[in-house]
């Protein structure tokens, strides 16, 4: 009896300190990385909290830095979306093919777009109106042009890849839908290419499958409207060699802990695209990036976007001399200053649709 006591004594401590010890010789070679986009508690944090809370703080500083954790997520992840179509994370919704969808719950949710919980009143829809039209006016007074872009949801385009049980709750026009319809002849600047998008996926995959944004190609017919409506001319996606490239970005996989497992996608480019051209890149502040290139218009144009404006980017700094993106999201910036230190001809609005509600600023590009 008492071997088998002891027997059992030592086949606990193997299974308690074993994992401790193989994952100290083995983690150099596998995923440690912090995926929750959040700091991870540190033994610091729990020396420095008040001492009766120093049991809570500990079982938080040992669940972050548990042995093998983002072994033993994606596994739980990879059950979950097997064998019940979900994922670890309530953000991440599982579609048809095993297309992910963001499900930003609370403000600025795409679901909520396109099933119609978000809406815009008339009064709403007048106030944007009137604020596009003020900040039209106001940088005309100094010769720069605005244009106004909303990249569609994901949820949008690849509607019929959404589970049953939102797309059977999915509305005939959105939010957006609605404002553009109201825009389209008072604002001619105002770009919403969802339509353009939907006729356009039919040949071409336009958004990642595991990743929020567009891919380069949607960022390039969403750049062609917005580049055609300046003047500039652009030849049709059919005319360029797109190449294929790995890997393709998959932010909701990360977010599901879900990478590892989701690899089959690709990252489409347009290399023939401003062929010729050579370019610069300057880090001006965190969430601001200056560009300079040898293009042919020598105009300046300010990007005051968000991350679906990283793959818009080249876009404009190709066809034109000088291009500042800015992160409106990430930056810290004074509207005024930017235009007065770059002095540029025209401005241009990104904002996801999902955001869409900015548009209700006083200043929209604040």
């Amino acid at each position: 009896m008492k071997k088998k006591q002891r027997a059992l004594i030592a086949l606990f401590l193997v299974m308690l300190i074993g994992p401790m010890i193989f994952f100290q010789l083995l983690k150099g070679v596998i995923d440690t990385e912090n995926h929750e986009n959040r700091p991870l508690v540190s033994f610091a944090d729990v020396m420095q909290a008040p001492v009766e809370r120093w049991p809570v703080a500990f079982q938080e500083y040992f669940d972050d830095h548990l042995p093998f954790k983002n072994q033993l997520v994606a596994l739980n992840s990879l059950i979950s979306l097997t064998l019940f179509r979900s994922t670890a994370s309530p953000l991440v919704v599982v579609g048809e093919d095993n297309w992910l969808f963001f499900n930003n719950i609370g403000q600025d949710n795409p679901i909520d777009d396109i099933t119609g919980v978000t809406t815009f009143t008339q009064s709403e829809i007048d106030a944007i109106g009137d604020n596009i039209e003020r900040c039209r006016g106001e940088l005309s007074e100094h010769d720069i042009e605005l244009y106004v872009l909303i990249a569609p949801n994901k949820e949008a385009v690849y509607a019929e890849f959404l589970p049953d049980y939102i797309r059977n709750r999915a509305v005939s026009q959105s939010r957006t839908d609605v404002l553009a319809q109201n825009l389209r002849d008072t604002e001619p600047n105002f770009i919403y290419p969802k339509d353009i998008f939907l006729t356009a996926k039919a040949n071409h995959q336009i958004y990642y499958k595991y990743d929020t944004h567009w891919n380069d190609l949607g960022a390039f017919l969403a750049a062609r409207e917005v580049l055609e409506r300046i003047g500039i001319s652009v030849s049709r996606l059919s005319e360029y060699t797109i190449r294929e490239e790995y890997p393709a970005p998959c932010d909701l996989a990360d977010l599901a802990s879900l990478a590892a497992f989701c690899r089959d996608d690709v990252r489409y480019t347009l290399p023939e695209f401003g062929a010729g051209v050579s370019w610069s890149r300057e880090d001006l502040f965190r969430g601001a990036v200056r560009y300079t290139s040898t293009a042919v218009d020598s105009r300046c144009v300010v990007i005051f976007g968000d991350s679906y404006s990283d793959a818009l980017a080249p876009y404009f700094y190709l066809a034109f001399g000088e291009v500042i993106v800015i992160n409106r999201n990430v930056a810290e910036y004074n509207r005024d200053d930017i235009l007065a230190q770059y002095r540029p001809d025209i401005v241009v609005l990104e904002l996801v649709e999902r955001a869409s509600s900015v548009l209700l600023h006083d200043d929209i590009l604040a």
